[in-house]
């Protein structure tokens, strides 16, 4: 009998969030997962069933991780489920010739990231590869990211928005909601997707002292805009608050060093633990300000939400986003 039914590749802490809700208890403890190292040891050292991979190998790593894919992990993936972000160096060849389920790469994904000069340069039309050579080097889903492969059977979405993207038009896809997976979540699965990120009572508790909320975003890291132009955006946002009744919730793939350089009176959430995570547990704050998270969607109807939008910056135009998509809130 084969240990493992199921195979996960992933390389956000986001990613690993959906993949959790979306499995059972069961299928987790069934599950073989493959990180990239852009996974928090602090995680990944908590599943007993992960492998940790460099997660941007140049094209000479990956030729020889290829090989060795075939030879130590293909065995184990090639008779199971396979979920994976498609778009990582090694996922490509982990995933061969399975048919797979894509996992987004955050909320709103399909709708908004392909406006990004980083999303054009990793996923454009200049880096995708093709030809029989490139698929025994590579593999065949290299350089096809995002699903546009004939491999990829379904596509995990969580934005009803990004269904009218070209990406997902004729296309089979699940939608899903994340709150509502997690509501249906027995006891015993909540408590290891708390044990996995690390959320605990004592870190909520310390949530509960706060009013405010910043949901930042990775657009220095997505070559967007410079570090001193995003946080003046942040800043200007919140210079009508005390500083010290605001936290900062850092998105996973930031440095979080400037925001303890720029904020050193508010409170720094710990980037590891997913902002969706921490809502479904019941974090309550009475004004939430992001540039456009689509994370606030989750809050109570309660809370007031400040929404900066693309319109914020002249180097975040582009994205749109000026309206908030949430305004019962």
């Amino acid at each position: 009998m084969l240990r493992y039914r199921y195979t996960c590749i992933v390389g956000t802490i986001y990613a690993l969030l959906v993949y959790l809700l979306y499995s059972s208890f069961k299928s987790i403890k069934a599950t073989r997962f493959f990180f990239a190292d852009s996974i928090p040891g602090s995680i990944a050292q908590k599943i007993e069933n992960a492998v940790v991979l460099n997660g941007w190998p140049n094209e000479k790593e990956l030729v020889k991780f290829r090989a060795r894919a075939w030879l130590k992990y293909r065995p184990q993936i090639i008779f199971t489920k396979v979920f994976a972000q498609d778009h990582f160096g090694f996922s490509p060849a982990l995933i061969g010739h399975s048919p797979y389920t894509l996992i987004e790469d955050g909320e709103g994904f399909y709708t908004y990231y392909k406006n990004s000069s980083y999303f054009a340069h990793t996923f454009g039309a200049k880096g995708i590869r093709s030809g029989i050579k490139q698929d025994i080097k590579l593999g065949p889903v290299y350089g096809k990211f995002i699903g546009r492969n004939k491999y990829c059977i379904n596509r995990l979405v969580t934005s009803p928005s990004d269904l009218q993207s070209d990406l997902l038009v004729g296309k089979q896809y699940e939608l899903i909601n994340l709150k509502m997976l997690w509501e249906a979540s027995t006891p015993e699965k909540k408590q290891l997707i708390f044990d996995i990120f690390g959320l605990s009572k004592l870190e909520l508790e310390k949530l509960s002292n706060y009013k405010i909320i910043v949901l930042t975003q990775p657009f220095v890291e997505l070559n967007d805009i410079t570090e001193e132009e995003l946080m003046a955006i942040y800043k200007n946002a919140i210079k009508s608050y005390d500083e010290r009744n605001v936290i900062i919730k850092p998105h996973p793939s930031e440095d979080v060093s400037r925001y303890k350089k720029y904020f050193p009176n508010a409170y720094l959430m710990p980037s590891h633990i997913p902002m969706q995570l921490a809502i479904f547990a019941g974090l309550k704050v009475e004004i939430a300000i992001t540039i456009f998270s689509t994370a606030v969607s989750l809050l109570p109807n309660d809370t007031h939400i400040v929404w900066l939008g693309g319109q914020c910056h002249p180097k975040l135009e582009r994205y749109g986003m000026n309206q908030c998509p949430y305004l019962s809130k």
